[in-house]
Order: C-alpha cells, then structure tokens, then sequence
C-alpha cells in the first residue's frame, strides 16, 4: 500500500481503537470504550453496549496508545473514558461513577488531577475545599497492612512488613543508593537489590488493593511461576507466590491474617514451593 493511500486510511479510522486479541483483532469506536481494566498480562475493555473484549496488550499500552484521547489512568487497574464519567465522589476514599452507574476507584496520586479535570470556574469553592481535605489524607505509613514471608529452602525465613503507598523490595545492600525500600537477607545472587516493587492502595470499599510490578532489567521475577515483562502490573492475592531471582516468598494481607506473628505462623506450616529455573 502506498504511503499516501496508508495515511488517508488512518484519518477514516481516526475515533477507531485497534484491539490486538487472542483470535486476531477488533476495531472500537473510541466512544463506546466505557474503561479499561488490566487482568495481568491483558486488558479488558469495557463498553457501553457490547460484551467485553479482552486484549493481548496490558494496560501501559493502551496508555500510551490514548495519550492524546479523552482517556485517563485513574488507577493501576483502570483507565477511563472521561466522556462518559457522570460524577467524582470524594467518599469511600475517592471514586469516579460513569453514566452506567459504575463505581471506579481513584488512586490518591491520581485524585488531584481528577478534580482539575472536572473542576468548572463556577466551582473553584468547592475545588479549595476538597484541595484542603486532600492536603490532610495522606498515606498512613505506620498501619501494616500486608506481609511478605520468605519462605524458601535456599534462605531464611523473614517476614516483611507492607504499608500503604510503593515499596521497592530487593536483596540487603550496604550501599545508600542501592538500597530497597524492604531487604531480604540472602545470599540469592540472582536476586537483584531492587528487584520488585508492591503497591498497595485503599479501595472504594475501605480495604486495600495490593499490585506487583517488575523492577529488574536484569533478574527475573515470577508470580505463580509465571515470567513477568517489563511494565508488566498484576494484583496480587493473598496466598500468592513471588518468585525473586531464585528466592521464593508468600504475600499475606491484613484481610486474612492480624498481624506480621500470625502472618509468619501461617506461612511455616505450608509446604515450600519449588523454583522455577533462572
């Protein structure tokens, strides 16, 4: 096809969005894209009368893909059509309600923006009001809300402790500008000294959403024993296995067990997992 033939085709799909699938691919209007949310590797796009259709790509593609549409990432899980958002409500920690009635959570780093966005001259009251509430919700970073258990056949046990907010987590380092925010004692050459990072966010229902993300561009990191790329972003579950380097660890959250002792209990009387080879 000809260059020019190429680029008059791409101004008639201009409002289309290319959804790359496990079948092959799918054409959306832009304007029938309620929101996006990632599922691991993939992405579910929702829309305002069709099934959902699910993506090859993860999210960072599609915000990449969308920089310059009425798009927004409001959360590590979702991206939303700004068009069809009806309200922002500053309750249950923050949330977007689309015209559907559908309840999306915002991420506090993502919160200011949202109010800007939506924010009219008519309202600028309001946007001081709500600008002072955020100056005072901030992260509380002395509650543990979650636990990392090392529990491997090669190291020792160590359980780690999680907060709100991202937290970098890799092997011990003496060096100032090496260190991760959370360190593991080993001698796990193949774990890096910030090799993962974990966030964790409070949801709309006043509980918390935990997500792990490579940081490695060197060693790998598994979840369940699967590979992931860099970019990559997965929810984690409690029970869930991280595999970093070779080292094996058990994530617990504050939804199933009380406190790092217990955390700790749990983990020990659960067989050790093997490996996967690096």
């Amino acid at each position: 096809m000809e260059q020019d033939d190429l680029l008059a085709l791409r101004r008639r799909l201009e409002g289309m969005l290319s959804i790359s699938t496990m079948e092959g691919f799918s054409l959306i209007k832009l304007n029938e894209i309620l929101y996006l949310k990632a599922d691991g590797n993939y992405t579910d796009i929702h829309l305002t009368n069709s099934p959902k259709v699910t993506s090859t790509k993860n999210l960072g593609y599609f915000e990449n893909e969308l920089l310059h549409e009425p798009f927004l990432r409001i959360h590590h899980s979702h991206i939303v059509n700004l068009k069809k958002v009806a309200s922002y409500l500053r309750a249950e920690n923050g949330y977007v309600v689309l015209e559907t009635g559908k309840k999306l959570s915002v991420s506090r780093s993502k919160r200011e923006e949202v109010l800007d966005i939506f924010s009219t001259p008519s309202a600028k009251h309001v946007k001081k009001s709500v600008s002072h509430e955020e100056t005072k919700m901030m992260l509380d970073t002395t509650k543990e809300v979650g636990w990392l258990v090392v529990h491997d056949e090669k190291t020792s046990q160590q359980t780690l402790s999680l907060k709100q907010g991202k937290q970098i987590v890799g092997r011990t380092s003496e060096e100032a500008d090496k260190k991760a925010d959370l360190m593991i004692d080993t001698e796990d050459v193949y774990m890096s000294r910030k090799h993962f990072i974990i966030n964790v966010e409070q949801n709309a229902s006043g509980g918390f959403d935990y997500y792990l993300s490579d940081n490695s561009a060197k060693n790998k990191t598994f979840l369940k024993t699967k590979e992931l790329n860099k970019g990559d972003e997965f929810t984690l579950q409690d029970g869930d296995i991280i595999q970093a380097g070779q080292t094996n660890i058990v994530f617990k959250t504050i939804h199933h067990v009380k406190n790092k002792k217990e955390a700790t209990q749990v983990v020990a009387g659960i067989p050790k997992e093997k490996t996967v080879v690096v």
